[in-house]
């Protein structure tokens, strides 16, 4: 969602793929302990019937406080009337001071404690002292961000209350404040706000009770001296003053007309976020896009731009030169391209559904044939072998060749999950139930630790916790690999394991001193998949209403959108998966109507339907659905 030209969608009616944030994959039953080092081979032809999984709704929510607390909160924060009756008194005196000022100085420039008085009016203004609030409780967990798209101040569990006071101007995010009186930014999706949001305020930072004091006690002090104009915008989650207007950039210059002007990399959209202005900031406007919707700006060291009618230049945008910028990527067409893909190989091995049919499809020949059943298949890094798992009574971790031949059962995890093959095909990682725990479900997900306020009606209920684990291809050498207690869907590749969980994509480490590491702080990152070689990970995104997918580095580094809602639409694109050579990823789409295997290169491009006619179900819980090898 972005400020420039989307106000934000509805979202669809309630239902599990958006409202639950169910990550655990979890059968029906439990498997038993290790069966050791030998597989047990089932005869030729026999297949164990496959139930529907059941899929649990929540994660631990030990604390529904922020982990660590923000420095900056107070234990004796100041009534709302309190604070008003001592910003009335303040203003008053302060107004009475500018009088007497203005009597003896001829000049109609404000003095310093009229520009201080505008700015601590405008801050109150914006504050919990008159915006409309909701109150929200976090779904899934997330970050609490010093900005939108800002640095971390601390962890939200899944279930934490927050009260909202404001909105983004996109509706991307939530203004919150916590009931210690932390104040950060929240995503919109992380966020179920109980109220109505539609009258929240667009607002430029994220104030609470405490902060409003405090600014009341900074305004009592002496006043130093007056920030200049700004012309650099504010970098997200920097709290440094922006720095004076640069008159050596030269030409024509415009008024930011709103608070919180995205500064892009690009002339559109698609393009990255680099900084935000103030309203009433002057910029200095140095070219034009050729639709004249975009206008160039000069920043220091270099150029950004903003979107044109969010500001007021001096003179028409028509006048500026045209830039030779390149325009933002193209939307995607919700048709099949009229041309085949060529130049794809190796075999797709994928399944009609959780517990169903698992098939393998060929490039070479076009041919399609079913293998076995269960669910997420994983082809080893030769080509030759397909780990699977299965519930019911037969719960565990399988291995079945290409063909559909030596079917084994190697190991009887707890409810297994999303096996992945080490890139020397030695050892077998997947996510099983480690343990339960008991938490008050509000509905939609949540799952609070702590009885909720009277307003959410809960019920106790027990949930289960996951973790991650590699055995061989024997079912031996047994391990448990470093995780939070929310880990599914792991991918490995020479430089880790990268996994999903409720605080965003992890990355881990297969020895017996490893340790688990952030890669992106965002829940709405789901099911992440590594590129064989180069390294850059794939994954699906919870974009408003609907799902894209996305590629970042392995360090956090370069995120950007590899499918855009086509024009007139919005579908989903999920379940991604790299080719073994690393230069195609396969996903799945529902543009048409109903769940279909694509194929696009590396950079998102030459996107194309398959041909394979297999209805498929998809359930938006972590479902590892297709796999290509060689």
């Amino acid at each position: 969602m972005n400020r420039e030209l989307r106000s934000g969608g509805p979202l669809r009616p309630f239902a599990i793929r958006y409202c639950l944030p169910a990550v655990l994959f979890v059968l029906t039953a439990c498997g038993g302990a290790s069966l050791g080092a030998t597989p047990t081979a089932l005869p030729p032809g026999q297949r164990v019937a496959q139930p529907t999984p059941v899929f649990d709704g929540s994660q631990p929510t030990p604390s529904r406080r922020l982990v660590p607390a923000n420095s900056q909160q107070s234990s004796n924060v100041p009534g709302v009337d309190d604070l008003q009756a001592r910003l009335a008194t303040r203003v008053a005196e302060s107004r009475a001071a500018d009088t007497a000022t203005s009597e003896s100085v001829s000049t109609p420039t404000p003095t310093p404690t009229q520009r201080m008085l505008a700015d601590l009016r405008s801050a109150a203004s914006a504050s919990v002292l008159s915006r409309p609030t909701a109150l929200g409780i976090v779904v899934g967990g997330a970050n609490l961000l010093a900005a939108p798209n800002g640095a971390g101040l601390g962890f939200l569990p899944a279930g934490a209350t927050v009260t909202i006071t404001g909105r983004s101007a996109d509706s991307g995010w939530y203004a919150v404040y916590l009931e210690d009186s932390t104040a950060g930014w929240l995503g919109t999706g992380q966020v179920r706000a109980f109220g109505d949001t539609a009258e929240l305020e667009i607002v430029g930072e994220s104030i609470g009770p405490a902060i409003v004091a405090t600014m009341l006690a900074e305004a009592s002090r002496p006043l130093g001296p007056i920030r200049a104009s700004a012309a650099t915008p504010t970098p997200r989650g920097s709290a440094a003053a922006p720095a004076p207007v640069d008159a050596s950039a030269g030409g024509p210059t415009g008024l930011v007309l709103a608070e919180g002007l995205n500064v892009r990399a690009g002339p559109g959209i698609d393009f990255p976020v680099i900084g935000a202005f103030a309203q009433n900031d002057r910029l200095t406007l140095l070219a034009r896009n050729a639709a004249g919707d975009w206008v160039k700006i000069a920043l220091p060291g270099g150029s950004g731009w903003v979107y044109a009618p969010l500001i007021q230049p001096e003179s028409p945008v028509s006048d500026l030169p045209l830039s030779s910028a390149g325009a933002a990527p193209a939307p995607e067409s919700s048709q099949p391209q009229a041309a085949p893909v060529t130049g794809l190989t190796g075999r797709l091995f994928f399944q009609s559904g959780s517990g169903q049919a698992i098939y393998r499809y060929d490039f070479a020949g076009g041919s399609l044939q079913q293998i076995t059943s269960g669910a997420d298949p994983a082809i080893s890094p030769d080509g030759q072998t397909v780990a699977f798992v299965r519930g019911g009574g037969e719960a565990g971790l399988y291995l079945v060749n290409g063909d559909g031949s030596n079917e084994r059962r190697i190991f009887g995890a707890n409810s297994p999950s999303g096996p992945t093959w080490s890139p020397d095909g030695q050892f077998i990682a997947f996510s099983y139930v480690t343990g339960t725990y008991e938490c008050y479900d509000v509905g939609f997900g949540i799952c609070l630790s702590d009885p909720p306020p009277p307003q959410f009606p809960a019920t106790r209920v027990t949930r289960q916790r996951r973790g991650l684990a590699r055995v061989d291809g024997n079912g031996g050498s047994y391990r448990d690999i470093a995780s939070l207690e929310s880990a599914v869907a792991p991918d490995w590749h020479a430089w880790g394991i990268v996994y999903q969980s409720a605080a965003g994509p992890q990355i881990t480490q297969d020895t017996p001193d490893g340790a688990t590491r952030p890669l992106l702080n965002e829940f709405r990152y789901q099911d992440p998949d590594w590129q064989p070689g180069d390294g850059r990970i794939v994954f699906q995104s919870q974009e408003g209403s609907h799902w894209e997918i996305f590629v970042v580095n392995a360090d956090g580094s370069g995120l950007a959108a590899l499918t855009r809602p086509p024009i007139g639409s919005q579908p989903d694109n999920v379940a991604p998966a790299w080719s073994f050579d690393g230069r195609w990823i396969v996903f799945l789409s529902d543009r048409s109507g109903e769940w279909k295997l694509w194929v696009m290169d590396a950079a998102g491009d030459n996107r194309q339907q398959l041909p394979v006619d297999v209805p498929i179900a998809y359930n938006f819980q972590a479902e590892q659905v297709v796999d290509w090898g060689r």
